[in-house]
């Protein structure tokens, strides 16, 4: 008699425990297995809804007077993606990738945040925030599903993988909050795993800082996909006061950094080569100039983002201070075909909106709307990066053609930028594998 044990592969989207094997009368026999061929089969997992976070929130110490206020007085929140409906305090969105824009002009959280909305996922990496004093950290996880998750966060920081982990539950079509500060404090570089079962969650990092009182800006950081050849697609550009790649590896690995600019390969003394300990998070600064991207290459997976900080005239205490905002754009992986590239979608920004394409190959970068038109043509030369406005709509869907790694930044004065990252609309196939067993009865 035999029994069928199954196997599963998922890609991002997670279906939870497929099967269970019952064993009749008494234990497996190893001198009774005899060996039987495999059947693989692919499986189209349901598609979930994509989601957005709950908006911009200060997270503690919120102060409301007559002459100051850290709760923004003025602030505005676009949500692209289509018809929205309620998942807690956050939307989900009828597109399978979406996207938000807040802003937000006054108060502790003064600043531009963007993010990508996204279906959920089994295992997410986010690579962003801090938790020392005037740092706030605060994930939010969404499960636009109809049934309850359970999800494990794991930090990551200068010493490594925390011991503790923290697990909460995600009640169906519903968001679950949690202030990392709350966890570990004075963390100044982390990254966050986050691990979930069933259908998985959207996990997002509100990271905002405060300087005094002044704001020091405010993004939202998304999920960072691991790999060995990474690029971030933008960093610095004009304005810029500062630049930080952060980078991790789960198990360790020697990485290789190359910056590159609209003209080649840029000079970057000292950082050609960096050992990155397993699950310690380092952080290396970046020349500033001209908007960059990063090459990663590595000899294990690791996970990266970059911070670019720019800064403005500030309206609050003394005259001649300085506010500052950021935004985070994490790495992807190095694109193998055009085709891998023109998978991903992402939106028009309206004001101030442009898409920063780099390519390892020479290649023409076109860059099209929902309906498939050309709105920009360009060619971009082998590890360059090339800027793009974007003259549409904000909510318009663009794609690109070409192979190229790319992300949509948005600049506002007066000293204000965020970036949306594009995200693959399909559901990736699960494989079920199928391998026939003797067992005894």
């Amino acid at each position: 008699m035999t029994a069928t044990w199954i196997k599963a592969t998922t890609g991002a989207v997670a279906l939870g425990a497929l099967a269970a094997v019952a064993v009749l009368g008494s234990s497996l026999d190893p001198a009774a297995e005899r060996a039987h061929a495999t059947s693989t089969t692919a499986v189209m997992p349901a598609a979930q809804p994509a989601a957005c976070p709950a908006p911009l929130t200060v997270p503690v110490g919120a102060i409301e007077g007559d002459d100051f206020s850290s709760v923004p007085t003025q602030s505005s929140r676009a949500v692209f993606g289509g018809a929205s409906t309620p998942v807690g305090d956050g939307v989900a969105v009828e597109a399978p990738v979406g996207a938000v824009l807040e802003r937000a002009e006054d108060g502790d959280i003064a600043s531009l945040a963007a993010l990508t909305c996204t279906r959920p996922a089994s295992t997410q990496w986010i690579v962003a925030g801090a938790t020392t004093v005037g740092a706030s950290s605060r994930l939010v996880l969404t499960n636009p599903t109809e049934r309850n998750i359970e999800a494990t966060v794991t930090l990551y920081g200068g010493a490594g993988a925390l011991g503790e982990t923290r697990t909460l539950a995600v009640g169906a079509a519903s968001q679950a909050e949690l202030l990392l500060e709350g966890v570990e404090a004075e963390l100044p570089a982390m990254a966050i795993r986050v691990d979930a079962t069933g259908a998985g969650v959207v996990a997002a990092l509100q990271d905002s800082r405060l300087d005094g009182l002044q704001p020091a800006g405010t993004d939202w950081a998304s999920a960072s996909e691991p790999g060995r050849h990474l690029v971030v697609p933008a960093v610095g550009g004009g304005g810029a006061s500062a630049a930080t790649l952060r980078l991790m590896s789960p198990e360790g690995a020697v990485a290789s950094l190359t910056l590159v600019g609209a003209d080649g390969i840029l000079d970057w003394p000292g950082t050609s080569r960096v050992e990155l300990e397993a699950g310690v998070v380092t952080e290396v600064a970046v020349p500033l100039g001209d908007v960059r991207a990063i090459e990663i290459d590595a000899d294990a997976d690791v996970v990266a983002a970059a911070r670019t900080v720019v800064q403005r005239s500030s309206d609050v205490g003394l005259e001649g201070q300085t506010a500052t905002d950021f935004m985070w754009v994490a790495a992807q992986p190095v694109p193998t075909t055009a085709e891998s590239t023109a998978a991903r979608v992402a939106y028009a920004p309206g004001l101030g909106g442009a898409i920063v394409a780099y390519s390892p190959v020479s290649t023409t970068v076109t860059v099209l709307d929902g309906a498939g038109a050309v709105v920009a043509e360009t060619p971009v030369a082998a590890r360059t990066v090339v800027r793009i406005p974007l003259d549409l709509p904000a909510g318009t869907a663009v794609s690109i053609t070409g192979r190229a790694a790319w992300v949509v930044t948005v600049r506002q004065d007066p000293g204000f930028l965020a970036a949306m990252a594009p995200a693959r609309p399909e559901v990736d196939p699960m494989e079920i594998t199928t391998v026939d067993r003797s067992y005894v009865r």
